[in-house]
């Protein structure tokens, strides 16, 4: 069964990039298989998958609610995406001290937890990124977006909203 069969069901709108890399994963770079590839590429164009923001993906995810200082999933994509993350805003209720927030990259397929953000704030609204030192980052299967927030004595519950937009 080619490509095209496995996709006549799907339309552009329904942006299949899980499908798309479950059905193009195993597609050997030779000779033999440059009809497959020439087709993977002319698929991969024509859904937006080509490294550039997808447009209509662009979204504000709000990670769980948390209550206490575990590390939580803030975020996981699904196989076959790629996401940027432009921003992050941590959002506490009845926040009466200085509360530390730590981000982590977590690869799920070789359990490496990897930190990369910590900034602390009294501040109700927390914009991760408003110290100067915040960059565009980009995730993808199989890592995902931890984080803990510290000091549960300070708040009652906090939410992670993040701005990002599709690439793949």
């Amino acid at each position: 069964m080619g490509i095209w069969d496995q996709l006549n069901t799907k339309k552009l709108g329904d942006r299949p990039g899980t499908d798309l890399d479950q059905q193009t994963k195993d597609i050997h770079i030779q000779e033999t298989n440059r009809s497959s590839l020439e087709d993977t590429n002319l698929i991969n164009q024509a859904s937006m998958r080509d490294g550039r923001p997808i447009p209509g993906t662009q979204k504000v995810h709000e990670g769980p609610t948390v209550t206490d200082n575990t590390r939580t999933i803030a975020f996981t994509p699904e196989p076959g995406e790629v996401w940027s993350v432009m921003n992050i805003t941590c959002h506490f209720t009845n926040h009466s001290g200085t509360s530390g927030v730590y981000l982590y990259v977590y690869d799920t397929a070789n359990a490496i937890l990897q930190s990369f953000f910590y900034g602390s704030s009294s501040s109700t609204d927390f914009m991760l990124d408003d110290d100067g030192t915040w960059d565009d980052f980009v995730i993808s299967y199989p890592c995902q977006i931890q984080f803990v927030i510290g000091d549960a004595t300070n708040w009652d519950d906090a939410t992670l909203q993040m701005n990002m937009i599709r690439l793949r």
